[in-house]
């Protein structure tokens, strides 16, 4: 039983890898779409390139998790996985805060 959530847990690890580049893809494209109605160009290039950087540090949070689930376990990796984890998510909220009241700010610029 234990060996089929591992194995489980090990599958939708993987299956993230494609959610990841799905979702950080998007965030980018919207960043740089919304960029076309706003002067702030650089600010837009940063949301984007924020974006990115979130699905990166999701890579570096899988593979932690994937070392993890194959039992090499320590508090290096713990460490590593956990802080890519946190700031991967203050990077995504961010991202789609920012997204949000730029899009409302171009529906109410209209």
């Amino acid at each position: 039983c234990s060996s089929d959530l591992i194995n489980t847990a090990i599958n939708n690890t993987l299956l993230d890898f494609i959610f990841l580049l799905c979702y950080s893809l998007f965030l980018f494209t919207c960043a740089r779409q919304l960029s076309v109605y706003f002067s702030a160009k650089n600010i837009f290039r940063f949301i984007a390139a924020a974006a990115l950087l979130a699905g990166l540090l999701d890579i570096v949070e899988n593979i932690g998790m994937l070392q993890s689930l194959d039992g090499n376990v320590s508090d290096k990796t713990a460490f590593i996985t956990a802080v890519a984890a946190y700031f991967k998510w203050i990077l995504v909220i961010v991202v789609i805060v920012f997204l949000i009241i730029s899009f409302v700010v171009k529906l109410v610029k209209k």
